[in-house]
């Protein structure tokens, strides 16, 4: 397979219009060219002078002949002359990965959450031959509800003395690891297990607001630790793409003092601010369109943001509850409330300093747009999740 990426900018504002349009009318054709696997453009709104193609082929002369094409070539001659030349980047990527049913991906933290329902989506994809889901405890119920979901999931011990026999002759490999002070040591491990088994390409679940330490502002601890296993896999040469989620909608259901199953109150420290809460399914269905789409192809090695696809409120929140409780549901403010709640529960407070980032509109941003070339459809919103959990909120 060949993936291309094409980066370009527009000479002037008044050119943005023609171009955009243009840009549009090549898809449907190139997309029904035999040889093209996707095809997309996007158009960056933080900047409207940029544009990029996404594309992938069955192979470079599929590519060839694209540019040969009519729709093609008529692009370049209305196009070209409003395009800053110097501006143009064309980053490449070859695949020979093993295609069809002969793919075989290790889950790193396979028994949570994410890693669940990743083996989930794996186990029902006919392209995966084998998916090896480690885990701390492989004769636990966890370890065996994953064996349930296809014949295809094996179960390998998580030994980080010994990760390489997990790792040999795998093509894949998808990462959540567990928040811990050694993130770096952690990743430079299953990295250089990843490495020396030449495993081709790798997903990682990371954080948002994952940067360097020197950036201004500076990150907090999560993100830095997060950061800190992103560069341990790209240092050891791997073809590392990196998801960066935002608040799952599941803190609602994780005993963070956040919520008790059927209370008539959520403690959120988040003001007036909106959260643009993610449901951790959908991680899962981005790193399995990222390990598998032809979509996915022009976005290996890059980092991308996550979110849901609204930023809601407390209020809001509190009204979709009440909707789907059918009694009011009331959102207690404020970091105090949520400190008293968490000691009254005899839980750890630590998340309140997330909370009062979402407080000053850290976690306000919807960035979805990548989510929706890869899935095909727009990340869960928050009144979807809640109803397909509305056991947990009614008394």
């Amino acid at each position: 397979m060949y993936a291309i990426t094409i980066h370009l900018r527009c000479t002037d504002a008044e050119s943005v219009s023609l171009v955009r349009r243009a840009s549009l009318e090549v898809v449907a054709p190139s997309r029904a060219e035999p040889g093209c696997l996707f095809f997309d453009v996007l158009f960056d709104e933080s900047d409207p002078l940029v544009i990029r193609f996404y594309e992938s082929y069955q192979d470079r002369a599929a590519f060839d002949a694209h540019l040969a094409a009519p729709h093609a070539q008529r692009w370049v001659q209305v196009c070209m002359p409003h395009v800053d030349r110097r501006s143009i980047r064309m980053p490449e990527s070859v695949s020979d990965r093993p295609s069809g049913g002969d793919r075989v991906v290790v889950v790193f933290g396979a028994t949570g959450q994410i890693g669940t329902e990743v083996v989930k989506l794996l186990a029902g994809d006919p392209r995966c031959k084998e998916v090896r889901a480690l885990s701390r405890d492989p004769g636990g119920d966890e370890a065996r509800l994953l064996t349930a979901f296809g014949p295809s999931v094996r179960i390998v011990p998580f030994r980080m003395d010994n990760l390489l026999p997990a790792c040999e002759g795998a093509t894949d490999a998808f990462i959540v690891a567990p928040l811990t002070d050694d993130a770096a040591g952690l990743h430079t491990t299953v990295a250089r297990a990843l490495a020396t088994a030449r495993v081709g390409h790798v997903v990682k679940v990371s954080v948002t607001g994952a940067r360097p330490p020197e950036s201004d502002p500076p990150p907090g601890r999560i993100p830095s630790l997060h950061w800190a296993g992103e560069e341990a896999l790209r240092g050891a040469g791997l073809k590392t793409t990196v998801i960066r989620p935002t608040i799952f909608m599941q803190h609602f259901e994780m005993g963070s003092g956040l919520y008790e199953r059927g209370d008539s109150r959520f403690y959120l420290p988040s003001g007036e601010a909106g959260v643009a809460f993610l449901d951790c399914r959908d991680i899962a269905a981005m790193g399995h369109a990222l390990l598998f789409s032809p979509a996915a192809a022009p976005f290996y090695e890059g980092a991308y943001a996550l979110t849901g696809p609204e930023a809601v409120t407390g209020a809001q929140i509190a009204g979709i509850l009440s909707a789907i409780r059918q009694a009011p549901v009331e959102h207690v403010d404020g970091i105090p409330g949520f400190e008293a709640r968490c000691a009254e529960l005899g839980k750890p407070d630590r998340v309140k300093f997330v909370y009062a980032e979402a407080a000053g509109g850290w976690f306000s941003e919807v960035q979805t747009r990548v989510f929706e070339v890869l899935v095909g459809r727009r990340p869960r919103s928050f009144a979807a999740w809640a109803d397909d959990r509305a056991y947990g909120f009614r008394a």
